[in-house]
């Protein structure tokens, strides 16, 4: 069971690379420093649809790194994992339900950003790191405090 420990982490994204700096004190991951492009990534197309509404909200592409790093989490690991695919399918059967919630809010377009910000970049982080269960754990965990907050389901 993976462990959350205390990290920095410094983003910096253009339309199609991002740029990733993680420091750990302790003592675990010093620094590690990694840049890559979106053209490395697959696409399929459906089912993020948090992550879409956030990107939606920033006027940014369906092809955007973002997106692409996120569904290649989901088809090259999660999907190829019992857990994984238990994950994806309470995902589908909520996450629509909590962006529809979400819209009808005077203040969307900040609750996506704090989204973006707080789960979706340290996600996508990780993720190009290869540290999936790290990823996986850190979009859960955001997603159930989405869930309880805005749908009231624990």
């Amino acid at each position: 069971m993976f462990k959350p420990k205390r990290i920095t982490l410094t983003i910096m994204t253009t339309s199609n690379e991002i740029g990733i700096t993680i420091k750990s004190k302790q003592g675990v991951l010093t620094e590690v420093t990694k840049k890559i492009s979106s053209s490395s990534l697959g696409s399929d197309g459906d089912g993020c649809y948090i992550t879409t509404a956030c990107i939606s909200s920033k006027n940014m592409p369906d092809n955007c790194y973002e997106l692409e790093t996120l569904r290649y989490l989901r088809d090259q690991y999660m999907k190829n994992n019992n857990e994984g695919k238990k994950l994806i399918e309470g995902y589908y059967s909520l996450a629509p339900s909590l962006v529809n919630q979400i819209n009808t809010f005077d203040n969307k377009e900040e609750i996506y950003d704090h989204i973006y910000k707080k789960m979706i970049l340290p996600a996508v982080s990780l993720v190009s790191l290869a540290r999936y269960e790290e990823a996986v754990y850190l979009y859960q965990s955001f997603t159930k405090g989405l869930y309880k907050e805005y749908l009231a389901v624990d």
